[in-house]
């Protein structure tokens, strides 16, 4: 049985974060696990000259949002047709996450941070769970539709061994997919081409089109989420963090991109 990785995390989309975990559970026939994390830097904030001190009443505030939160989500899980437990915890945030997504398919998760530490990096937060997990990470995307598995999978393919990784540990999500599309830049080298990556998905029943595009730096994320939109019910499938000559391009400053804002869903691992 899949195992679906929801970080239940209080932040502004966590509703469109739990709907997309339990799409990927419905979809997969699997068990959703949801964490909640409450960070150790939600108790302490920075004085004036840079002293950490906790506060009695901030604290107090926060573990009874917290309990709030666990009910809310609690009461809402328990109306879905799905398998599901619950676990929360205090610690360090990102560690607790790695540690459960090293157990799990699919971690769920959300390009923002928690209410209660909102001067903290999304950006960074969500590249420190990349670097040092090894579970592939659904990201939903900012618009506000509904998160289909069994829609269009569109590969961004730069034959890289980031991206070979995330397909590799995505292919039991791909074989969802009602179609698959591999999106690639001409580039005369490839560790990986992307007709080597045909054959290796027809081997797991996955039968994708290969989509060749020519290379432009300024333009290959207009290009990724141009497939995207002409695709019905799109997601991204994208390696994380690539160093080749146009992985640079494509990973680096489109990665980051990406990882900020986003229309659609998100599949990523490093």
């Amino acid at each position: 049985m899949t195992t679906i990785l929801l970080d239940a995390q209080d932040d502004e989309r966590i509703q469109a974060v739990t709907e997309a975990a339990l799409a990927w559970t419905r979809a997969t026939g699997g068990h959703l696990h949801c964490l909640q994390v409450s960070p150790y830097e939600a108790y302490v904030t920075s004085g004036g000259f840079g002293d950490l001190y906790g506060l009695g009443q901030l604290t107090k505030a926060i573990d009874e949002r917290g309990e709030a939160f666990e009910k809310e989500l609690r009461e809402e899980l328990g109306n879905e047709d799905v398998s599901w437990d619950y676990n929360r915890q205090t610690g360090h945030a990102i560690t607790a996450i790695v540690h459960r997504a090293a157990m799990a398919d699919l971690l769920v998760t959300s390009r923002h941070v928690h209410r209660a530490i909102g001067w903290s990096s999304a950006l960074a937060r969500l590249g420190e769970i990349l670097t040092r997990s090894r579970t592939p990470v659904f990201i939903p995307g900012d618009d506000d539709h509904h998160v289909d598995p069994k829609g269009t999978a569109v590969i961004a393919w730069d034959g890289s061994y980031e991206i070979a990784n995330t397909v590799r540990t995505s292919v039991p999500f791909l074989r969802l997919a009602s179609d698959v599309k591999v999106v690639t830049v001409e580039e005369k080298e490839e560790e990986f081409p992307g007709t080597e990556l045909l054959k290796y998905l027809s081997r797991h029943d996955v039968h994708a089109e290969l989509h060749v595009e020519p290379f432009d730096e300024d333009e290959v994320e207009t290009v990724l989420l141009g497939h995207a939109r002409l695709s019905e019910n799109p997601y991204l499938v994208v390696g994380a963090y690539s160093h080749s000559r146009v992985g640079e391009y494509l990973f680096g400053g489109v990665t980051r991109s990406l990882l900020k804002s986003c229309p659609v869903g998100l599949v990523m691992s490093h």
